[in-house]
């Protein structure tokens, strides 16, 4: 993937969604579910660079430090015992999020200047009908008491 065509394909909608498939791949692995969480936000504060299959990334602990990650490889600690760790999970976020980026170019419309594309439209109306009832909230709560 060439650099410009992964910078267009990468951005905060692409992220989102790609974090949102990596929460409900890796739920029942406690440990990738930590690594994928921490990676959303250590690439929010830490120094990146992506080109697609590589991510060169700022440690989150030691400023200045910087890991070359691929998505079978890291050099920290973590990643030298096989473990999961923060980076290789960016690496993944990443690598989704440019492939969400080139699945479908972006479609929207801007209202009262902000940009709302037909992926987040979707995501949210999607969330929107995955939520639970009241009915079904009380049911709940009625069994959980009873």
């Amino acid at each position: 993937m060439a650099n410009a065509t992964v910078a267009q394909a990468v951005n905060r909608q692409t992220v989102a969604l790609a974090l949102r498939d990596a929460r409900a791949k890796c739920a029942a692995s406690h440990r990738w579910l930590n690594a994928v969480n921490r990676a959303a936000l250590n690439l929010e504060s830490c120094r990146w660079s992506f080109d697609g299959d590589t991510l060169r990334v700022e440690s989150a602990t030691n400023s200045g430090d910087f890991y070359t990650v691929t998505v079978e490889t890291c050099p920290c600690s973590a990643g030298k015992a096989g473990k999961p760790c923060w980076h290789r999970a960016g690496v993944r976020l990443l690598c989704k999020a440019a492939e969400m980026g080139q699945e479908a170019p972006s479609i929207g419309v801007t209202y009262k200047g902000v940009y709302y594309s037909a992926a987040s439209l979707d995501a949210s109306e999607q969330a929107r009908a995955s939520r639970p009832t009241m009915e079904e909230l009380q049911a709940a709560a009625d069994e959980l008491f009873a």
